[in-house]
């Protein structure tokens, strides 16, 4: 079993190289997409390839965004992954996986296809804000941020790969992507660092939006500091990592995830 991440990026020099050091201790091989960044974060990228040979650098290209940018990268590459393999569609800079892909996806079963996320949201404290040392290494700097929110989201992180699964360039999934496990991994999501990064956060999904893409709402405000949350609305990370759901967009009638389980198993569907 190999596992393959699609790392889509802009902007992220603050991160990058820490990020995909980190992924590269559980993935095989990282696809790296720039979507046009403006700060350097292509060059890091360039430069940290010369010394790991998991990363590979597909292409810088400032396109509107989408998700469906991923697939460009699937559909590339997809001939080095076999039968059993798993794409971390996401492997997102800002999120560091709690739980260990290399030992939560051999669990999964063979009737399943998709693995889901339990998204832990971090974000910046008001009561701490005059603490934080944003000068500190990417490393030290995520350490200081203990806070997170209540309401965890699930999202698609990995997908099974099999020879007929096609995904195309205009979707942000693969058609038929498979069935959802009900087994699902924990990640840590820091897409609030420093007010500087929040800013340039901001910039970017704002244009996003101005070119069309319909999601990164929370992202649109006058100022950073709107997204810098009082304690009294989070949860302190710990041990048990408590958290309450939100909505999960994966959730389907019984009827259709029966219709569609068979489907899968009669090899009907990839």
């Amino acid at each position: 079993m190999k596992l393959f991440g699609i790392c889509l990026i802009k902007n992220e020099a603050d991160i990058i190289a820490y990020s995909l050091t980190k992924h590269s201790v559980w993935a095989d091989l990282i696809f790296v997409y720039d979507n046009g960044s403006t700060d350097g974060t292509w060059e890091i990228v360039l430069e940290l390839a010369k010394t790991n040979p998991k990363i590979i650098p597909f292409k810088q290209e400032a396109k509107p965004f989408r998700d469906g940018l991923r697939a460009e990268v699937f559909n590339t590459f997809k001939h080095l992954a076999s039968d059993g393999d798993w794409w971390c569609i996401r492997c997102d800079s800002d999120e560091f996986y709690i739980d260990d892909p290399r030992v939560i996806l051999p669990q999964i079963s063979r009737f399943h296809q998709v693995v889901t996320s339990l998204h832990y949201e971090y974000y910046l404290t008001q009561e701490e804000l005059p603490t934080y040392q944003f000068n500190k290494p990417t490393e030290e700097l995520l350490n200081q941020i203990h806070y997170y929110h209540p309401k965890v989201t699930s999202e698609t992180r990995f997908i099974k790969h099999r020879s007929r699964l096609v995904w195309p360039e205009t979707d942000g999934f693969p058609k038929r992507k498979g069935i959802v496990s009900p087994i699902k991994i924990r990640l840590k999501h820091f897409q609030f660092r420093t007010p500087e990064q929040i800013e340039a956060r901001m910039k970017v999904r704002k244009q996003a939006r101005a070119d069309g893409y319909k999601y990164f709402v929370k992202d649109v405000v006058e100022t950073w500091k709107e997204l810098v949350l009082p304690q009294g609305e989070l949860i302190k990370e710990s041990p048990e990592m408590r958290y309450g759901w939100v909505k999960d967009p994966n959730h389907i009638p019984w009827y259709l995830y029966t219709y569609r389980f068979i489907m899968h198993a009669l090899k009907i569907y990839p």
